[in-house]
């Protein structure tokens, strides 16, 4: 199967479309706060990067500029984490954080720093 084939099947599948994103944000577990990237968005969950090692969660709250939302952990692969939302995300906020986002993660040198690691290690996809 072809990559936009692929790609067309995952979008059919999916309740809500999703925002590629690239903002730093923070997850708050019973364990305490941990820096993540957050891949992608939709109202209906995230896709997260874990930017420091941490113990396996189940249930956290996402972070992210002014906003946030309870979520649970629906899947993990290394140190990505497919957030479930309990509550869909407002149209607002996706719109919101779509115009907010390009002037934030820029900036964030935790963001370059891990940009440059994996980088480095091979693993930056572009």
């Amino acid at each position: 199967m072809s990559e936009s084939a692929a790609n067309f099947d995952d979008e059919k599948r999916r309740d809500y479309l999703r925002l590629n994103l690239g903002v730093i944000a923070r997850v708050e577990t019973l364990e305490g706060r941990k820096k993540v990237e957050i891949l992608d968005l939709s109202q209906g969950g995230a896709r997260i990067r874990l930017l420091v090692d941490a113990e396996p969660f189940k249930e956290c709250v996402l972070c992210w500029l002014s906003f946030d939302s309870y979520a649970r952990v629906g899947r993990r692969n290394g140190n990505e984490l497919a957030l479930v939302f309990d509550f869909p995300l407002r149209p607002g906020v996706i719109k919101q954080t779509r115009n907010q986002a390009p002037g934030i993660w820029r900036n964030d040198s935790v963001y370059q720093g891990a940009i440059a690691r994996d980088f480095v290690q091979g693993t930056y996809n572009t």
